[in-house]
């Protein structure tokens, strides 16, 4: 399957986020800034969320780590790098530990961000995806 990430030259974005409200409040946020955004099942595991991937052309994986455990988001980012080498993925993690932001680095993740989220901050993050996108 060839990646097709970018929609009318937004790119669509996957999101997966299980925190009350959180998929839905940055779907709605993305949305209001004309981006096409899907969120998938909050109780999904990594195989669902590369499922969605795969049936859709995403630009931008946007993925939390509170329905993964701490083993699965840097095994999820490794797999969808591997399948979907396009994909931007952007991590919003709850885990401030050094040593889980250094192995995502070494996964190649394209950026990540602590939670918990400023709006402001996380379009700015959305739109350096874009830039990365329209240069892969």
């Amino acid at each position: 399957m060839t990646d097709q990430p970018m929609t009318k030259d937004k790119p669509k974005i996957l999101i997966s986020a299980e925190w009350d409200g959180l998929g839905e409040f940055l779907s709605d946020f993305l949305e209001d800034q004309d981006f096409k955004v899907t969120v998938v099942d909050p109780h999904c595991d990594s195989k669902k969320i590369l499922s969605a991937l795969s049936s859709g052309s995403y630009g931008i994986a946007v993925l939390t780590d509170n329905n993964l455990n701490q083993d699965e988001l840097p095994d999820l980012v490794s797999e969808i790098k591997m399948k979907h080498p396009k994909v931007y993925c952007l991590a919003l993690v709850g885990n401030d530990k050094p040593d889980f932001a250094m192995k995502l680095e070494k996964l190649a993740i394209d950026d990540f961000m602590p939670m918990p989220l400023e709006t402001g901050y996380f379009l700015s993050r959305i739109e350096e995806a874009m830039q990365v996108l329209a240069r892969r």
